[in-house]
C-alpha cells in the first residue's frame, strides 16, 4: 500500500504530482535518466522525486516505485505501482502521467 505520514495528505500528494507533471511537460522541471531511475530535485518545493523502473514484458518501460523526499533524504511519502491502482483512481491516474511526463522529458546522467 502507499504509505503517508501526514506530511503529505493524499489530496495534496495528488494536487503536488499534477503540478509536477504539468511543469515537467511545459519543460520547466528536468528529469535526469540512470539505470532503473528517474529523477529531480525541485528545488522551489525542497523535494527529491524518484521513479524506479523497470522494462515490462512488452519491453516497456514502466514505473514500479515512487517516491518524494525532502532534501535530507526523509521519505514524505511512497507509491507502488501495485498500491496505486488499489489506493485511489487519482493517485493511480496523477503518478502515470508523472511518469510519462517525466520519461518523455528526462536525460540521460
Amino acid at each position: 500500500m502507499s504509505q503517508n505520514d501526514g506530511l503529505f495528505p493524499s489530496e495534496l500528494t495528488v494536487e503536488f504530482i499534477s503540478w509536477l507533471a504539468a511543469r515537467s511537460l511545459e519543460g520547466r522541471i528536468f528529469w535526469e535518466r540512470g539505470p532503473h531511475l528517474i529523477s529531480t530535485t525541485v528545488t522551489d518545493q525542497s523535494v527529491m522525486v524518484q521513479f524506479v523502473t523497470s522494462l515490462s514484458v512488452t519491453g516497456e518501460e514502466a514505473w514500479r516505485l515512487l517516491t518524494i523526499c525532502d532534501p535530507t533524504g526523509g521519505e514524505l511519502y511512497r507509491v507502488t505501482e501495485a498500491s496505486a491502482a488499489v489506493d485511489t483512481w487519482s493517485v493511480d491516474r496523477a503518478v502515470d502521467m508523472l511518469f510519462f511526463a517525466a520519461a518523455t522529458s528526462s536525460r540521460v546522467q
